[in-house]
């Protein structure tokens, strides 16, 4: 595994980092195979009995995860990214129902007052944060969900060391990590589920 300071010395997640992964067509194969094997494993089981109309995803690229659920829940989707070249991808590729998107970063981006969705959640997102950033980003998925928050992230492993060789800074995480931001924001933790690679957390509001 990286060491903390190894980690430190590998990029940065940011827009221009995310603009070369996308103009691969290797990276667009990898995204789209991983939401359907992360909708299969985490999403589908947990959200079927779960009541929601409103979904907004983090960090959600072009997708297709986003899509997944309101496929499955009729849902009103939004998506935040800061990347232009995955929304428009997006947008080619889901032209005739796409969902609303948002372009900016997630830590300045304004919502209206009180505004909030039944869903908030992110796959693969808050692990490329460094402290104190990455509590702020987990804490927001808390702020603006109403219900339901899902937060699925890698746990600590070789595969998370060689993307933050490769791609930009990724640290495996824990599912406690989680858990206790629920309960620090007024949420029981109702779900965890895990593979080899990640984990996930789904909490309601209490």
């Amino acid at each position: 595994m990286l060491s903390d300071s190894e980690h430190n010395m590998v990029k940065e997640s940011t827009e221009k980092n995310w603009d070369i992964y996308y103009s691969l067509p290797f990276f667009d194969w990898v995204f789209k195979r991983m939401s359907k094997t992360h909708y299969d494993f985490f999403y589908k089981p947990l959200i079927k009995n779960l009541n929601f109309k409103t979904t907004l995803e983090f960090g959600g690229g072009t997708g297709h995860l986003t899509m997944k659920i309101k496929d499955t829940k009729n849902t009103t989707p939004t998506i935040l990214d800061h990347n232009n070249k995955a929304m428009n991808k997006h947008h080619r590729a889901y032209n005739k129902t796409p969902a609303k998107y948002l372009i900016g970063d997630v830590f300045n981006i304004k919502f209206n007052n009180n505004e909030q969705y039944d869903l908030v959640f992110s796959d693969g997102l808050i692990e490329h944060f460094k402290e104190p950033k990455q509590t702020e980003l987990i804490n927001k998925h808390f702020k603006l969900s109403k219900k339901y928050v899902l937060i699925a992230a890698p746990k600590p492993s070789l595969y998370s060391d060689i993307f933050a060789k490769i791609v930009c800074y990724e640290k495996g995480m824990h599912s406690t990590e989680i858990v206790n931001a629920a309960k620090k924001n007024g949420f029981k933790v109702i779900a965890r589920t895990e593979n080899q690679r990640y984990f996930s957390v789904l909490a309601e509001k209490i």
